[in-house]
């Protein structure tokens, strides 16, 4: 019997050994590995007991605790830095650096206008006068305003004639800009920054010029270059670029140190843009904009009759238009198409009837045309609408560079009676240089169609088989578009929950596969692949699992190649995620992806897994890359098989022959016996123990032991295995 004291004492020394066993069962489970080492199994209270944990030394149990101290303590400093979203932080940076720099500016500006307030006086009495700016003066505004946004000609009749007054001078829209316009500027920086297109329209004035003012120009520069400067081949040679007719863009292609093709197109759909890509670009635009809308809402085609109808008509209403009196269409003068006009006016009020706040713009080939669209609308009780409200603008395919609009009406005016459209577009884009007009016919097509933003809409009075040259080959070229858009899938039936989803699905329409092979691929996005193969194996006991899209194509020789598509979410995809990087990936997937994969690999299906390590600075190239590589057909590599191979040719060359009682394929030499009249019999020396007959050694294989046979490769005879190709033991032939 226990006291009370020895039951206390007992009863306190059991509550500590629980509170120890508890402690050591919720901290040991940190250290599975450790655990299974150690042989502990905290299931059982005798394994607690004894374990190498209890009879380890002192030493080294004192290393070990020091560890299991050190590894907590750098975990839980570890656990104490905060989550990072580099994105968040680098927009917030940009914010402090916007911030930052507005309050320098916003601090230069009132410093200077409280410490000069005579000079702003001044300097605001020469802008207003237009005057040249004093250089102390200038010295000052500059200060105060670091960045200057001004015309190409205010440096020539406004700013100082000082070299390098500027850091650094961008010209925008650059095709537009003749040297002569920008040479002042470029006298007054230090660094230049040239921003163009030359597939877009250049300066219509200095195209214009006069031939022979333009030669006696540069004539005179060339005199004075030889005998101020230099007279060598390759100087004169750039100088002769120095033309008045050359815009900054095309000169500076010649001596400029860096040049580099802005790609991504942001302003309208691939659609839109698919003209301009394909003729002028050579498919380099990368269009980031991805279209959520059917194509109908895209591209669209309205066909007028001479009767006032339109050919499209919904429910064979017929349209009329009332705005046109018999008075004013005698008054029709020539390049000028009436129906056209009450279309595209009709199209506008339908638009303020559904109250649309989208940006409106009409583009024609011809100015009489123009003429006629702006005084029709400007005399309608709607025109205050069309023109605040929808920004509504009028002009002709010379006029609209830089005008970028919603929706963009083509009126191209021509009929079957009565088409004029050859004076003004190219009639083949390749004559560019033989047409006298050619660069500038051919650059309207390109500025032309590139204005709008969310719809075309051709606006035309006869057929498309009608209309002849490029403008035909180009209204055909969206009709096509227009027809093929079809088969694409919509943006809709990718996952909701997926931003990259209707990304991946943009850059694969883009792909230079999918637009030469459209027709022998089906494109699936969010495919139930799981279902499908319950419905052809029975036997298949995998999950219901569904890919982000599937790709099937069947190549000319009717092999059919079926391709999972997968973009993989970093958090939803990846496992340790504070060690993944773009080196070691791969080998970070987590188990049921890679689960995933290998079975539907096993049904003969090939990944494309896209991840933001993988996704490369081209990613429409990139994807189209990856997806040929695997259609492309590969050659066997395999050294069994291309020993069967050899063998097989052997046999059929008389080189080789089967002996028929060892089974085995020998070279002919070992069937060689000088007794028989052929010289070589029908079993071979091994079988027959003939010695001497050949220069058959009989050594052993250095691997196995077995005997070795004379042999014929590539580079001449060897002793090989007799087990081959089970053992792959060689010795030279001597």
């Amino acid at each position: 019997m226990l006291n009370n004291n020895e039951f206390l004492k007992s009863s306190h020394k059991l509550i500590s050994l629980r509170e120890d066993i508890e402690y050591l069962n919720f901290n040991l489970k940190k250290y599975p590995k450790y655990l299974l080492n150690a042989k502990i199994d905290l299931s059982k209270f005798s394994s607690i007991l004894n374990n190498d944990f209890i009879d380890m030394n002192e030493e080294i149990y004192n290393k070990l605790i020091r560890y299991f101290s050190i590894q907590n303590k750098i975990q839980s400093n570890f656990n104490n830095i905060p989550e990072t979203n580099f994105l968040y932080q680098n927009k917030k940076l940009q914010n402090l650096v916007t911030t930052q720099m507005t309050y320098i500016m916003d601090g230069r500006l009132i410093k200077f206008y409280n410490d000069n307030k005579s000079d702003a006086k001044t300097l605001r009495g020469i802008i207003r006068k237009k005057k040249r700016f004093p250089r102390n003066e200038f010295i000052k505004l500059k200060e105060a305003f670091p960045c200057i946004l001004a015309g190409i000609r205010d440096y020539a009749e406004y700013i100082p004639l000082e070299p390098e007054i500027f850091d650094l001078i961008i010209i925008d829209e650059s095709s537009q800009v003749s040297i002569a316009q920008a040479f002042p500027a470029l006298l007054r920086a230090k660094k230049v920054l040239i921003l163009g297109d030359n597939k877009q329209f250049s300066n219509v004035k200095s195209a214009q010029a006069r031939t022979t003012t333009n030669i006696t120009y540069r004539n005179n520069l060339k005199n004075s270059f030889i005998q101020n400067v230099s007279n060598e081949p390759a100087k004169l040679e750039r100088l002769d670029k120095f033309n008045i007719k050359t815009s900054i863009l095309d000169f500076f292609g010649f001596i400029a140190n860096y040049q580099v093709q802005l790609k991504k197109h942001f302003r309208g759909y691939k659609e839109i843009i698919s003209y301009s890509n394909k003729f002028f670009y050579q498919d380099n635009l990368e269009v980031m904009k991805i279209r959520g809308k059917t194509i109908n809402d895209v591209i669209k085609f309205s066909f007028i009759n001479d009767e006032f109808e339109v050919d499209d008509k919904k429910d064979n209403e017929e349209i009329t238009f009332p705005f046109f009196s018999s008075e004013d269409i005698s008054k029709v003068s020539h390049n000028t198409n009436i129906n056209e006009v009450n279309f595209i006016i009709s199209e506008l009020k339908k638009m303020k009837d559904s109250n649309s706040d989208l940006s409106v713009g009409i583009i024609t080939p011809h100015t009489n045309q123009q003429k006629i669209l702006m005084e029709k609308i400007s005399k309608l009780p709607e025109r205050d609408y069309f023109f605040e409200k929808l920004h509504l603008k009028i002009m002709t395919f010379d006029t609209c560079q830089g005008e970028e609009r919603d929706i963009i009406f083509y009126s191209m005016v021509a009929t079957e009676k009565m088409d004029r459209l050859w004076g003004v577009f190219i009639k083949n884009l390749a004559d560019i240089d033989v047409d006298e007009e050619g660069k500038i016919k051919a650059q309207r097509l390109n500025v032309g169609f590139s204005r709008a933003k969310e719809c075309i809409h051709f606006v035309l009075s006869k057929s498309l088989d009608k209309y002849d040259g490029s403008i035909g080959g180009a209204l055909r070229h969206y009709k096509n578009i227009l027809d093929e858009s079809k088969k694409e899938k919509s943006v809709s039936e990718v996952d909701k929950n997926s931003k990259m989803e209707p990304v991946v699905m943009n850059w694969f329409y883009q792909t230079k596969f999918w637009n030469t092979k459209k027709d022998n691929i089906v494109f699936k996005p969010q495919f139930e692949i799981g279902k499908y193969l319950k419905q052809l194996d029975k036997t298949y006991k995998h999950p219901n699992y569904k890919v982000d899209f599937l790709l099937v194509y069947k190549d000319i020789s009717g092999n059919e190649h079926k391709i999972i598509i997968e973009y993989d979410g970093f958090k939803e995809h990846f496992t340790n995620i504070d060690e993944v990087n773009e080196f070691n990936y791969q080998h970070y997937y987590n188990n049921e992806d890679v689960y995933r994969e290998k079975v539907l690999e096993g049904y003969g299906y090939k990944f494309i897994r896209i991840n933001k390590f993988n996704i490369g600075n081209n990613p429409i190239e990139n994807l189209n890359l990856r997806i040929e590589n695997i259609i492309k057909p590969r050659q066997l590599n395999n050294q069994i098989l291309s020993n069967i191979h050899n063998t097989i040719e052997g046999i059929q060359n008389g080189d080789m022959k089967e002996c028929p009682k060892c089974k085995s394929v020998k070279p002919i030499e070992q069937f060689k016996d000088d007794s028989l009249i052929t010289g070589y019999g029908r079993f071979c020396i091994d079988c027959k123990n003939i010695a001497g007959t050949s220069k058959q050694k009989y050594k052993k294989c250095p691997k196995c032991g077995s005997p070795m046979i004379l042999r014929k490769g590539r580079y001449g005879k060897f002793y090989g295995c007799s087990r081959y190709p089970y053992c792959k033991g060689t010795r030279p032939y001597y």
